[in-house]
């Protein structure tokens, strides 16, 4: 549960219930915008990410897969396209990414052999260079959920070569190794979508073959107690292959696979409480297997296939127009929080002797994670506005 705290010194305040109802609903009338075309073969079930206001993709089917270890860099700020260094390991679809400490970990999938994969890669773009890591220590798989939280990623269910998966694992980037954790609740599913946004994390919907049955059943994750909760079901209802990506306070959901209509055009945005509503429908007729990211409250959706079976180097974006207005959760808190407010924005933190005791930036999409420290009142103070001074109220127990 979200708790606002009071705002002090706060001109022109809005209630924090119609803050949240207008969040909810914000969405309506905003357009996809179609971007410059990835200068390769269209492909799908690639992987996508961004770091410091640059978005990647690599791998995917390309029809033969001759191109799809070509890593592409999209400069959002020029709109424009950058080959950069090939990813080293064998040639997939159906992998999976997760940027943590502003790397990017590229691993399994389904091999251009056939063959699943359990290979990890760290991609830095400082230095363009790519570097192999520990396997997942999970059996090799492909078509599974993946999202981050608290610089760890977590990975879950899939398909192997005899059945689906719902084992989950945890990835700790700075001793490069996995721990495996709860199973996904679900069941055994592949094709399931993973999205996070700040410290909140969600999975849902995927497929089963035999018989083939689809889901609609969504879940949250809570990494602090390794425990999964059931939330509203994905109002698309049961379908699989969707693409997801989470901005600011919300994520956006949708696209994917069904039985009927077999290729999906809705979307719609996920809140961090757990509650659903409708988004703009995708611009073309029918969408699966696209890769995603996220920056400065705009989500990029790029390639896939479209519903005539040809596969796509099309790039739409949705630009989420995000409210900023602080928010700070949870409160009170018995370790560290989350501050949500305009992208690298300053974040200080003051105890009530008016001294400084931590000072970070937030991050591209607004949130900002706050250390664990001794229990008491804390004041955090935000950039100003020309008519507004935002400093919030903080409670550690």
């Amino acid at each position: 549960m979200i708790r606002i705290r009071p705002i002090l010194r706060l001109t022109q305040m809005k209630s924090p219930f119609l803050f949240l109802f207008f969040l909810s609903n914000f969405l309506f009338g905003q357009t996809w915008q179609q971007l410059p075309d990835i200068p390769a073969p269209g492909r799908d079930d690639g992987v996508s990410f961004c770091i410091n206001g640059i978005g990647y993709v690599v791998s995917g089917n390309q029809n033969g897969f001759a191109q799809s270890n070509q890593l592409w860099a999209f400069n959002i700020a020029s709109n424009s396209w950058t080959e950069k260094s090939p990813f080293p390991g064998e040639a997939r679809q159906y992998a999976g990414a997760l940027v943590l400490n502003d790397k990017a970990y590229v691993f399994c999938g389904y091999s251009s052999a056939n063959q699943p994969l359990k290979d990890v890669w760290q991609y830095s773009p400082t230095t363009d260079s790519w570097k192999q890591m520990k396997d997942f220590a999970g059996a090799p798989r492909w078509t599974f959920f993946q999202f981050t939280a608290n610089n760890l990623g977590f990975v879950g269910a899939g398909a192997s070569p005899d059945s689906s998966l719902a084992d989950c694992w945890k990835y700790d980037p700075i001793i490069d190794d996995w721990t495996q954790i709860s199973d996904y609740p679900g069941g055994r599913m592949r094709e399931v979508v993973g999205v996070s946004m700040g410290n909140k994390c969600f999975a849902g919907t995927g497929l089963n073959i035999d018989p083939l049955t689809f889901s609609s059943e969504f879940y949250e994750y809570d990494w602090r107690t390794d425990t999964w909760t059931r939330i509203a079901d994905y109002p698309g209802g049961a379908c699989s292959y969707l693409g997801a990506q989470g901005v600011g306070l919300n994520a956006l959901v949708g696209g994917g696979w069904s039985q009927e209509p077999y290729f999906r055009t809705d979307f719609y945005t996920l809140s961090l409480n757990g509650t659903w509503n409708e988004a703009p429908s995708a611009p073309i007729q029918g969408w699966r297997g696209m890769s995603t990211f996220s920056w400065n409250g705009t989500v990029y959706f790029l390639g896939g296939l479209y519903a005539d079976i040809s596969r796509t180097s099309n790039v739409f974006s949705l630009n989420l127009n995000q409210d900023y207005f602080p928010i700070l959760f949870p409160n009170p808190s018995d370790e560290g929080s989350f501050v949500y407010y305009l992208p690298y924005a300053e974040v200080e933190v003051y105890d009530f002797a008016g001294q400084l005791s931590y000072s970070g930036l937030t991050d591209g999409d607004g949130y900002c994670q706050l250390p664990e420290l001794a229990a008491g009142r804390y004041l955090i103070k935000l950039p100003s506005t020309e008519t507004t001074e935002y400093v919030l109220k903080w409670l550690i127990r």
